[in-house]
């Protein structure tokens, strides 16, 4: 037997997969049905679960800890729990006595508060200042706007560098934008 996670818009349902099992006494053998395919080997959702929040993610923008608030249920603020312990003490035991910088991951939270630093990404910012300027046509949105492009032109110059040199570009061209941006 095994079980699936399903998303329907809205709703979630758990799919109940039952499998023939024999017994043949005479060869000594038992034969079971063959499991049918999944979307995630050895994963538990049906395909509408992952395709929903792929979608939610790229085309509707999504992040993912928001859909994890939006797939908050159960009244009593319990929510659904999959795998055998909570993400956020897996991700601890994981990291075990690491000490850096991690991005704000809904995972992680019991994490920065054993020292590891909360940083936070890009994306994440600019997205407030386009918000703000398709909201409010703001004039000082749409010049962070021009830093935030500015910034991924840098980036896509110096993708194909070593290290070294990627850091050394950042350094010369990218510091300068990121200190007038943050002025």
């Amino acid at each position: 037997m095994s079980k699936k996670l399903d998303y329907t818009p809205g709703v979630f349902t758990a799919e109940q997969h039952v499998r023939g099992k024999w017994i043949y006494r005479e060869r000594e053998t038992l034969t079971l049905a063959p499991i049918p395919a999944h979307v995630i080997d050895k994963g538990i959702p049906t395909a509408g679960l992952p395709a929903h929040v792929v979608v939610a993610k790229f085309a509707d923008h999504w992040p993912l800890y928001r859909q994890e608030k939006i797939f908050f249920f159960g009244g009593q603020g319990s929510r659904l729990r999959l795998q055998p312990e909570p993400c956020g003490r897996a991700c601890t035991q994981l990291l075990g006595q690491w000490n850096g910088k991690l991005d704000n991951f809904a995972g992680y939270k019991a994490s920065f508060q054993q020292g590891i630093t909360e940083i936070g990404c890009m994306v994440h910012a600019r997205r407030k200042f386009f918000d703000l300027h398709a909201t409010n046509k703001s004039q000082l949105a749409e010049q962070a706007l021009h830093s935030f492009g500015g910034l991924y032109e840098i980036e896509r110059q110096a993708r194909e560098t070593t290290d070294k040199d990627r850091w050394r570009i950042r350094q010369e061209k990218a510091a300068p934008l990121i200190d007038a941006l943050h002025a």
